[in-house]
């Protein structure tokens, strides 16, 4: 994950939670698809994939109330970076028939990808409107209001966390409660909420890394270590709890164990820039 350790902006948590929203949104669409659409060796890829589309965009006009073809398309399109078009083939489907929820899911699928925060809002609600048994996407329009800041993202976990909540989702809801509070200053209440987290799911690990987060970025570091110690047990397969290990190591002056974690973190996930960065700093 990003460097937090200069700034609260949590620019990295917000992205994180953006691919996580398209995501888990986007679940639901390919489980549909799964059990609508041909499976992927009949459906071909590569070179074949422009034939087919070309097939599936006929039958679509064909049979425009298909939704199986039309999120199958939508699908293609996106694969191939044309958002755009992706959005167009959902749009169009959503004014034949506007009382599907996969189809208001898939339009904030795609919004989201654009940044269109307000936009994902608007589909998503419309989608709850329709479906209020939704809580996972009812969770996830909980994330995007804690990304802007937005107090409605307490109000969402409370909901899900109320006696009539779905018990399956209170995991995420503590975790919900803990980015919202996070992200207006709120760290002691925040890290009370990932405590929640934790205790409702001793194995969900991105509780454990925003708490350290939140204590290394007030300059807790010896209670930051002893919380990605703790996560590291749980899982020691994590690329990020190594990084933030090797963070807490590197400010209390340990630089061969930093350098050792950064190196770990590296071997688990070639891609995470601040272990790349650490190891350069510690390697001079």
């Amino acid at each position: 994950w990003s460097d937090f350790c200069q700034t609260f902006c949590r620019a990295g948590v917000i992205l994180r939670m953006r691919k996580f929203i398209a995501m888990t949104i986007s679940s639901t669409v390919i489980v549909f698809l799964f059990f609508s659409c041909a499976s992927p060796t009949e459906q071909g890829t590569g070179e074949q994939a422009g034939p087919e589309t070309a097939v599936d965009s006929v039958l679509l006009s064909r049979y425009p109330d298909s939704i199986a073809l039309r999120l199958k398309l939508s699908s293609f399109y996106e694969s191939r970076g044309d958002i755009s078009g992706a959005l167009r083939v959902i749009t169009s489907g959503i004014e034949r028939d506007s009382l599907q929820p996969i189809t208001w899911n898939r339009k904030a699928s795609l919004l989201l990808s654009m940044q269109d925060t307000t936009g994902a809002i608007g589909s998503l609600l419309r989608s709850l409107t329709i479906n209020p048994d939704q809580t996972d996407i009812l969770l996830e329009l909980g994330f995007i209001y804690a990304d802007r800041r937005d107090p409605a993202a307490i109000a969402v976990a409370e909901r899900i966390l109320a006696p009539e909540g779905d018990p399956r989702f209170h995991t995420e809801a503590y975790y919900l409660k803990g980015i919202y509070l996070g992200n207006i200053g709120r760290y002691a209440e925040a890290i009370q909420s990932y405590d929640g987290a934790i205790r409702s799911s001793y194995t969900f690990t991105d509780a454990y890394i925003e708490k350290g987060i939140l204590l290394f970025d007030q300059g807790k570091i010896a209670d930051a270590l002893g919380v990605f110690e703790k996560v590291l047990t749980v899982n020691n397969s994590l690329a990020d709890g190594y990084y933030w290990r090797g963070r807490c190591h590197e400010s209390s002056g340990r630089k061969t164990a930093a350098l050792e974690d950064f190196r770990r973190a590296l071997s688990l996930d070639p891609n995470l820039k601040g272990a790349h960065e650490g190891e350069m700093r510690l390697s001079k």
